[in-house]
């Protein structure tokens, strides 16, 4: 082989050009390939493997891996370091496990004559390779087989790498605390990465622990890891830990921070950049060189929407928003990590704060109010059922909708007049008795799914919207939760606001219900209602471009799903040339990205209080 590469490339070349038409031409790729394996198989099968290491898992490389794996040398092409190297081999079995190929018990066998051999140099390598190679075909079973083999090893590097791959299978917090205490550090640190991979509330301890480390992995590991669970007072712990004495902690901060790709390390960073030299220079490097990666590639990732309802001082001079955050698709955003929530207030990073999602924690009963059309086609109907899709994204399990229809182009009824449509908002032959017996308050995404997207009958309309709100507000008998209805407006017809602020109030205050309105934008058209409607600790009134009605059906939705609060003190660097505090807040997640800003409110200003009959202060003269 190694006599004709000439020969050996040709082969290669001859692979990858059948695998390119395989989509289009699966019939003759898979041919030509036969027929390539067949004229030589020792040539093809070294060929193949190379092929295969560069691909991406496709129908293509799946076929390709399938005709290596007929070939009984796979397994131990992939062993013997002598054939492909370490990338060659991974990539290869990666491919082969993608393919459901099993090489599991050939690594085992392998491995376990390994164990057996005396330590050496050459012995080392044999089973550093066959535990990536475990790895990379994701092997969970086979450790608690070696395990006490592979923590007893002479060499430092087999049981670090064992402390990983085992803590990562079994995520035994037991055995990765215990494993904390092993006198190699390399072990420590690897132990701490699996704590990564654990719940929250049982990781955050152990790593607490470990970040007060003398040893630089097992900090640098631990800082991250509380980073990934969301704790932003690593971030200062962090930027401490680049001025170390200890150039080794220096490195690994620097490493930590590129891995967390957070812009806000940035400033301090290029600050220290300008005076480091040597191997803390390229670190510095490299760290901001991984996070400029990924401020290029934010860009091209899904959008949030944020919506800041409340940003103040307060009179201590701790800073509080309120804000809630949307996208498009529709999610459901409430486990967002406060690490994933980037402020700066005039320009300065704000590296201390605290992050709570402020949605309620009991039930919400959520009923919307929609105007009814004849025809199905409408635009405004069609907006107002993708906006119901959409909020249907970001419904938490146990909250409950109802969904009531007004005729829009009905005349009022008059005050004090009952409304004569019937009550029941669905057709029966929707309903299941269950739903029938809990007045169409309905918790199955899946049901509701289906009630949206049906048409309603005009007897099942209200005549008034005024009349729907208050036919649904009856029906709000379940014993907990908090009550908000969702009233989209349409045009100038349903809804006497002169009415329904005189007589919503006294229903708002009796069923503890909180309003939101959705309407088309028109200068001054709702004044009196969005006035009510703000009123209200909770209530929204939102106002779009009729095209963006299922927008502000979702924002306003979101208000309550995907709310949070944020709390931090001033910036002790902060600057603010005089000016009031302007806040920058980005969310930066794999959900999607997006950011707003506000000014902050200042609490008022507020002066001594002086009595009025209070006598005049006589100025103290010292005795002569």
């Amino acid at each position: 082989m190694q006599k004709e590469p000439g020969l050996l490339e040709k082969y290669i070349a001859d692979i990858a050009r059948a695998l390119e038409g395989f989509s289009e031409h699966e019939a003759d790729s898979k041919r030509v390939l036969d027929q390539l394996c067949a004229s030589d198989p020792v040539k093809f099968f070294a060929a193949g493997i190379h092929v295969v290491a560069a691909l991406e898992f496709s129908p293509a490389s799946h076929y390709l891996v399938l005709l290596l794996a007929k070939d009984k040398r796979l397994s131990n092409w992939l062993l013997d370091t002598k054939l492909c190297t370490l990338k060659v081999a991974v990539a290869v079995a990666r491919a082969a496990a993608d393919a459901r190929i099993q090489l599991q018990s050939t690594f085992e066998m392998a491995l376990n004559k390994g164990l057996q051999r005396q330590a050496s140099s050459a012995n080392t390598d044999r089973i550093l390779r066959i535990l990536n190679l475990l790895e990379a075909i994701g092997s969970q079973s086979c450790w608690d087989s070696f395990q006490v083999e592979l923590m007893a090893y002479p060499d430092k590097v087999v049981r670090s790498k064992a402390a990983l791959l085992i803590g990562r299978s079994q995520k035994n917090t037991d055995w990765i605390v215990r494993r904390l205490l092993d006198r190699d550090p390399r072990v420590q640190a690897n132990a701490v990465e699996t704590l990564w991979g654990l719940d929250a509330a049982e990781a955050k301890p152990h790593l607490l622990e470990a970040l007060k480390s003398k040893h630089n992995r097992v900090f640098a590991n631990a800082a991250l890891g509380l980073y990934r669970l969301g704790d932003p007072s690593v971030i200062h712990v962090l930027l401490e830990a680049t001025r170390h004495e200890d150039p080794l902690f220096q490195i690994s901060a620097l490493w930590a921070i590129g891995q967390t790709q957070d812009p806000r390390f940035l400033p301090a960073l290029s600050l220290q950049f300008k005076s480091a030299q040597g191997r803390l220079r390229l670190a510095l490097a490299g760290a901001m060189s991984r996070i400029r990666q990924r401020e290029k590639s934010r860009v091209q990732a899904n959008q949030l929407q944020l919506a800041i309802s409340q940003g103040v001082v307060e009179p201590d001079g701790r800073r509080r928003l309120t804000l809630a955050v949307s996208s498009r698709p529709a999610k459901n955003l409430v486990s967002l990590k406060p690490t994933e929530f980037l402020l700066w207030e005039n320009e300065t990073p704000v590296e201390n704060y605290e992050v709570r999602p402020a949605a309620p924690a009991e039930v919400i009963l959520a009923g919307f109010i929609a105007p009814w059309f004849e025809a199905a086609g409408d635009p405004t109907e069609k907006t107002w059922r993708e906006g119901l899709d959409r909020c249907l994204l970001m419904k938490r399990k146990d909250d409950l909708w109802r969904i009531d229809r007004y005729a829009a182009a009905a005349p009022e009824v008059p005050t004090g007049e009952t409304d004569s449509s019937d009550s029941m908002p669905y057709e029966d032959s929707a309903l299941a008795p269950q739903f029938k017996a809990a007045q169409c308050w309905i918790a199955e995404p899946d049901q509701l799914r289906k009630l949206v997207s049906l048409a309603v009958p005009r007897a099942r309309a209200a005549n008034t919207a005024l009349a729907a709100i208050q036919r649904q507000c009856k029906t709000m008998t379940h014993p907990h939760g908090r009550r908000h209805v969702f009233i989209l407006l349409h045009g100038t017809a349903g809804l006497d606001q002169k009415s329904a602020v005189d007589l919503l109030p006294g229903l708002a205050q009796d069923q503890a219900v909180t309003f939101h309105g959705i309407a088309a934008r028109a200068a001054g058209q709702w004044t009196l209602f969005r006035e009510f409607c703000v009123s209200m600790p909770e209530g929204t009134f939102t106002e779009v471009d009729p095209a963006e009605i299922a927008d502000g059906i979702a924002g306003a939705y979101a208000s309550l799903c995907n709310r949070f609060e944020i709390n931090y003190a001033a910036p002790a660097a902060t600057n603010s040339g005089g000016r009031e505090p302007r806040v920058k807040l980005r969310v930066e997640s794999s959900r999607g990205n997006g950011q707003a800003e506000i000014t902050l409110e200042r609490p008022p200003e507020t002066s001594a209080e002086i009595p009025a009959e209070a006598p005049p202060v006589a100025a103290e003269v010292p005795a002569a």
